[in-house]
């Protein structure tokens, strides 16, 4: 059985956190990351990561902490495979779903927070 590793690193100015779990499903399985966040910002976003063996980290995507709708993906990455929603205890525990998991999902998975001053959220073109 293949395993998707998951590690999850919060890092901003008032907390850093980190914890980290393995997680092994079958091919074919869905599988769902956990990512509790501590505390939020309304002026927040919050990313997940992927990264595979030797990579960079890719942006799966990014949503505005206070609308989950206005989830950005990043490319390559679509929604049928990659779902984000929020866990039944709350606004702070954050999860990716990963839909019919396949050899290229095994890999690290980062999710993080991000702060903006003014509140607008940097997109590329």
């Amino acid at each position: 059985m293949k395993g998707i590793q998951f590690l999850s690193i919060v890092l901003f100015g008032l907390w850093r956190g980190e914890s980290s779990s393995k997680l092994s499903v079958r091919m074919g399985e869905n599988a769902t990351l956990d990512c509790p966040l501590p505390i939020s910002f309304n002026k927040s976003t919050f990313s997940w990561y992927k990264q595979r063996h030797a990579e960079r980290p890719e942006l799966i995507l990014s949503y505005p902490v206070t609308n989950i709708s206005l989830v950005i993906y990043g490319q390559g990455f679509q929604p049928d495979k990659f779902t984000a929603r929020l866990g039944k205890s709350g606004p702070h525990l954050h999860q990716l779903l990963i839909q019919g998991s396949t050899e290229s999902d095994t890999a690290v998975y980062y999710c993080g927070l991000g702060y903006h001053r003014d509140g607008n959220v940097k997109r590329r073109p």
